[in-house]
């Protein structure tokens, strides 16, 4: 057919011979195409690989300006540090709608970076730096109901800009000005994050762990550096005890999917909780004990909890289904069926450290990263709501097929003690 709408025929040429010749250069074609491309990327990838070696902080804020994930952020910032640069946070004299190199170890990020920024409110802010003057009293305003005046504030049109803020106060009232874009909100995130701090001397440094909450909040992707426990749960309290039998109970008698019936092993826990672990669904052996963290997967748990030197008793073992599965895989209603009851444990316990071990765990604590779980092992997100750090581990099965993925469960708890150090 494609002999034939060429026309090469009418030449007096044999349709053997030209299907032939049209064969060898449609595969000629097809390994030529794919030759010139990888050329191309061959070229690209030693461009990006010479500016990564000798410009690295060039590099980095490149890079950090085109990804379009939070959890690409995370890798990026992480494989920055390894190179000796920190990414930090906004800066509001400093900082503007794109990343900027402050030195040749430190990045800052762009104010709309921060979580309720866009960017073009980021221009914003840097037009009204840039366009901030010293301040003085325009008016006064009379109150109609105290009769009380209060003086109003304008730029001083009769010196040059100073293109900067010398205090918190001058940028609250350029932003206070009509049509800055900038409302009481993003001022509020800005100070959390510390973009303030720089002129502010009172108030603690961007870097300072108190406002880490604020900026995993804030800064989704840029701060990989964990929120640090400030608490733990005394699992003998006489409340707190009573609630989790009940609660067990109530896991026992539930009929809120096809998994009603089936033998519901009881949680593990010590007397102080200082982590939570949480995975897929119970084992064949735990199904057999009738209790949790027991048979061969279990013992790869505890391996890599007493690998970073972490007490097995200061966990808390559950499950997100708490039935065994009966098919290959979870199913949506088992899942919809038995979450509430880890919301419940949750909600009890308030752990400050939660261990997703699987991929439907993941799913669960962290429904708004879209990447596949099998990427994230060893990774932290603190959820806000919650006020407690996710830790990304894997299946402790898959190290009975694969003895290296010990070193998944071993990173993950790694993480955990670092957070409760």
């Amino acid at each position: 057919m494609k002999i034939k709408s060429l026309n090469i025929l009418n030449d007096g040429l044999e349709e053997s011979v030209a299907e032939r010749i049209w064969e060898q250069t449609e595969a000629n074609a097809n390994y030529q195409f794919n030759k010139s491309h990888s050329v191309e990327y061959s070229i690209i990838s030693v461009w990006c690989a010479y500016i990564r070696v000798h410009y690295p902080a060039e590099y980095f804020a490149a890079s950090l300006s085109v990804v379009d994930t939070e959890d690409k952020l995370t890798g990026l910032v992480k494989d920055a540090r390894e190179c000796g640069i920190e990414i930090l946070p906004p800066d509001i004299n400093y900082s503007a709608d794109r990343y900027k190199i402050k030195s040749n170890t430190e990045i800052l990020a762009p104010f709309n970076a921060v979580k309720g920024i866009s960017e073009t409110i980021a221009k914003a802010i840097v037009k009204l730096r840039e366009k901030n003057r010293a301040w003085k009293v325009v008016r006064y305003k009379k109150s109609r109901k105290t009769g009380e005046t209060t003086p109003v504030y304008g730029p001083d049109g009769s010196v040059p800009p100073k293109k900067r803020f010398d205090s918190f106060d001058e940028f609250e009232k350029a932003a206070s000005q009509p049509n800055s874009k900038v409302n009481k909100t993003i001022v509020e995130n800005l100070r959390a994050i510390g973009a303030f701090a720089s002129i502010e001397p009172s108030e603690p440094s961007a870097k300072d762990l108190s406002r880490r909450k604020d900026q995993m909040r804030l800064l989704p992707g840029l701060i990989i550096d964990s929120v640090k426990a400030d608490r733990y749960t005394d699992t003998s309290e006489p409340f707190l005890r009573a609630s989790l039998v009940e609660h067990m109970r109530d896991c026992k008698q539930c009929n809120g999917c096809d998994l009603a019936g089936q033998v519901h092993p009881d949680i593990r826990l010590g007397k102080k909780m200082r982590f939570m672990v949480v995975s897929d669904c119970p084992t064949w052996e735990e199904e057999k004990k009738g209790k949790l963290l027991e048979g061969e997967s279990a013992q790869y748990v505890k391996a890599a909890i007493k690998e970073n030197e972490l007490a097995v008793a200061d966990g808390y073992y559950t499950t997100l289904v708490k039935a065994k599965k009966q098919d290959k895989f979870l199913t949506t209603g088992q899942i919809n069926g038995c979450s509430p009851h880890l919301a419940k444990e949750i909600e009890l316990l308030k752990p400050p450290v939660i261990v997703a071990l699987g991929s439907q765990s993941i799913r669960y604590l962290l429904p708004d990263v879209k990447v596949s779980p099998s990427d994230l092992v060893g990774m932290t997100f603190y959820n806000p709501k919650l006020d407690a750090t996710i830790v990304c581990g894997l299946n402790p099965q898959q190290c009975h097929f694969d003895p290296t993925k010990l070193e998944g469960l071993v990173k993950a708890f790694k993480e955990v003690a670092d957070i409760i150090s």
